[in-house]
């Protein structure tokens, strides 16, 4: 999986067969990638098992503009019975860290032992939407640092923390952010956990410019 990708150029498509089941223990990497496009077409990417104690996201967009990932499926190796774990809170489904322009949007991560999404280190205009997120080991949108962010119309199911961590570290500020039109249901700890508005999330000051519209909210 990831010589196809870095056998496309930028401004490609990369397009998975239809409907395929491919096996991933390790991480799929995006990394220092310009305008290109993955077409999962419905294609199944699991992980089996997982190390603890290391990060190891799923999939990895780093240093990268203009990335569009639409129709993939991920499953992680979480079991259904097994909530937050510290050992494997490290291993998001997708990590998306230092990039600019990035969309996931029409597709399915379940049992992720870490975030169904990590954004990280000053990464801009970021959109994840109609996606089907279910069962998550820590938050399901956490995001650390980052800017113009949208989170619109997912299904963010069972995270056993937040449904939405937004905590920047004191040196990457988060702000510009849009929580919309989401069904966040059952996350063990709360719904929206906010720097300077949750005791529980207070690791930087640099917080502001957030929006929470229109969003369907079930324990």
């Amino acid at each position: 999986m990831n010589a196809m990708i870095a056998a496309a150029p930028n401004g490609s498509t990369v397009r998975f067969p239809s409907g395929a089941c491919l096996h991933a223990d390790g991480t799929i990497t995006i990394v220092g990638r310009h305008d290109l496009t993955i077409d999962g077409n419905g294609a199944t990417f699991a992980r089996a098992r997982a190390a603890p104690n290391q990060f190891s996201p799923q999939w990895l967009i780093q240093s990268s503009t203009g990335v569009t990932i639409h129709s993939v499926h991920i499953e992680g190796p979480k079991p259904d019975s097994e909530g937050f774990d510290h050992a494997y809170e490290g291993q998001p489904a997708v990590d998306i860290d230092n990039s600019t322009g990035v969309t996931v949007e029409d597709s399915t991560i379940r049992r992720a032992w870490g975030d169904f999404f990590r954004v990280s280190n000053l990464s801009d205009t970021v959109r994840i939407a109609n996606n089907q997120l279910i069962q998550a080991g820590r938050q399901g949108l956490a995001v650390v640092g980052g800017a113009n962010i949208v989170f619109d119309h997912n299904v963010d199911a069972n995270a056993h923390r937040f449904a939405v961590d937004l905590e920047p570290y004191g040196s990457t500020p988060v702000h510009g952010v849009r929580i919309s039109n989401n069904e966040l249901l059952g996350p063990s700890l709360g719904f929206i956990c906010a720097t300077g508005f949750d005791c529980r999330c207070a690791r930087g000051p640099t917080l502001y410019d957030v929006t929470v519209i229109g969003n369907v909210e079930q324990s």
